[in-house]
């Protein structure tokens, strides 16, 4: 998620160096090979419309704030799992034994049984 006025950027090799702390091998995951280079190679500044479009941010939102105040609001039992569940899809790993066991606990602490 990002503000109307959000800016992204790779600028590292503007100055002989490059994005590193795992910048350049997690970039291409999201965004795709060809977006990543592009972005990586030029040190080209990317707005929050493209970073939405390219798949960088998820939503383009001018006020924060409520998208918080919305997630805030939902159980953070179930917040917490989920969050746990995506990322660990997201790093390929099998989710549906977790997903399975994390429902039945959230079930259990919320039904009762």
């Amino acid at each position: 998620m990002a503000t109307p006025d959000a800016s992204f950027a790779e600028t590292g090799v503007a100055f002989g160096l490059f994005g590193a702390w795992g910048g350049t091998a997690r970039l291409p995951r999201v965004v795709g090979e060809g977006v990543a280079l592009g972005v990586a190679c030029s040190a080209r500044v990317v707005d929050a419309e493209e970073a939405r479009d390219v798949g960088l941010v998820s939503r383009v939102v001018p006020d924060p704030a409520a998208v918080a105040r919305e997630v805030a609001g939902n159980d953070p039992s179930a917040l917490a799992a989920v969050k746990r569940l995506v990322r660990t899809g997201a790093r390929g790993a099998e989710t549906e034994p977790d997903e399975r066991e994390a429902f039945a606990r959230l079930h259990a602490e919320h039904f009762g049984e």
